[in-house]
């Protein structure tokens, strides 16, 4: 509230280095890291151009942890106010990439194999690689227009089907 806190939990005043009557007279601004406060001040203008009281912004620390924080705007004792709520995504952020990666190097086996691969959701197809696509003589963009009894009814014909669906659907 006017550029100051008036109040902060015990782990930020830490991670601050300070103590709490230290980090009290320090003005909100100042106590933001470069990347925090160049993103705060973007997320900031955005919710006010948007009308809104509330925005999200995440940001990547000097140290290398990533910051997530949530800023409201509201009134305490009748005067304007943020509460700022933050927390350290590191964790996260680390899995996003890990699992990025993975899924960047099964596309890159994927469509680098001759083996017909497909992935099922809820019964449509969300993925097939080329070899897969080719020997079914598809389309990419056509792939979700189809189901497994589609694709078994038209590839394997139907005694297979008759054969092969009880099976897929236990």
């Amino acid at each position: 509230q006017d550029d100051r806190f008036i109040y902060a939990n015990k782990a930020v005043v830490e991670r601050a280095g300070m103590e709490w009557e230290e980090y009290r007279k320090l003005a909100a601004h100042d106590s933001l890291s470069p990347p925090a406060h160049e993103a705060g001040h973007k997320a900031l203008e955005e919710m006010e151009a948007r009308g809104e009281d509330q925005c999200r912004f995440e940001f990547l620390e000097e140290s290398g942890a990533w910051i997530e924080v949530t800023a409201t705007a509201t009134e305490i004792d009748g005067r304007p106010a943020m509460i700022w709520t933050s927390f350290d995504m590191t964790d996260r952020k680390q899995v996003q990439q890990a699992l990025e990666e993975s899924e960047r190097r099964f596309r890159s086996l994927a469509e680098t194999t001759s083996a017909h691969i497909s992935i099922m959701q809820d019964d449509r197809y969300v993925y097939a690689n080329q070899a897969f696509l080719d020997y079914n003589g598809l389309e990419r963009d056509e792939l979700e227009l189809f189901s497994i009894e589609d694709m078994m009814m038209g590839v394997m014909g139907p005694d297979i089907e008759k054969q092969a669906m009880p099976a897929y659907q236990e």
